[in-house]
């Protein structure tokens, strides 16, 4: 299953304490022509890079001809750096509704001092840089990304939180940009879709398929 349809794209959704059983359990899917279907799933003591790491390295070799060129999966750090190790050309790409998940929740969490028009708009803007469209010919995908990045920059959200000199404010101003900066920016190759052109052709951009099908396996 994995070397017939892993190839185009593999997806990996790990159940984060929710089921009974106090230990990471992991599913690797794919989508065939009939849907989505679990190829293999593991569970491992601690949700390392290292475990992670350990048990694609298993599936690797029990499927040598598996070898994804695009992954899909949730911001989990451990899960990049496991896949990345494994397949060393592979292009990791962050589900659209987990990255929209983890966004909203982090603005609209009080003690990161946006209020409600500021986190709508900080929204509105990080859309803008998720959807920039991928590249058509002549014209270069990444220019859109930057157009919208700049957008953003240039906007009252960002210039208000991150220059305000009033106490309180500035504390959220630093946390603003240690977010922006550390968590998304550094890696708009894996959630903005301006750099999915040249490598990824398949119309999946979550991993919510594969939810309904693992929660039965559960």
């Amino acid at each position: 299953m994995l070397c017939k349809y892993g190839n185009c794209i593999t997806l990996i959704d790990a159940t984060y304490k929710t089921m009974k059983y106090d230990l990471p359990l992991f599913f690797i899917c794919v989508r065939t022509n009939v849907g989505y279907c679990t190829a293999a799933e593991f569970v491992i003591q601690s949700e390392t890079a290292e475990a992670i790491q350990e048990a694609l390295e298993v599936l690797k070799r029990w499927n040598p001809e598996w070898n994804p060129p695009v992954v899909l999966c949730d911001y989990s750090e451990a899960e990049i750096s496991a896949f990345e190790h494994t397949f060393p050309a592979v292009s990791v790409f962050l589900c659209d509704f987990h990255r929209e998940q983890a966004r909203t929740r982090w603005v609209s969490c009080s003690q990161n001092g946006l209020n409600k028009q500021e986190a709508e708009d900080l929204l509105s803007l990080l859309r803008q840089c998720a959807w920039a469209p991928s590249s058509t010919e002549g014209v270069d995908s990444t220019d859109e990304y930057t157009k919208a990045w700049r957008e953003l920059q240039s906007s009252y959200v960002y210039i208000f939180c991150t220059l305000s000199i009033v106490t309180d404010l500035h504390v959220s101003s630093r946390m603003l940009r240690s977010w922006l900066h550390s968590t998304w920016f550094n890696i708009p190759e894996k959630w903005a879709h301006a750099f999915r052109n040249l490598t990824y052709h398949a119309a999946v951009d979550t991993n919510n398929g594969t939810e309904s099908l693992n929660k039965a396996l559960k």
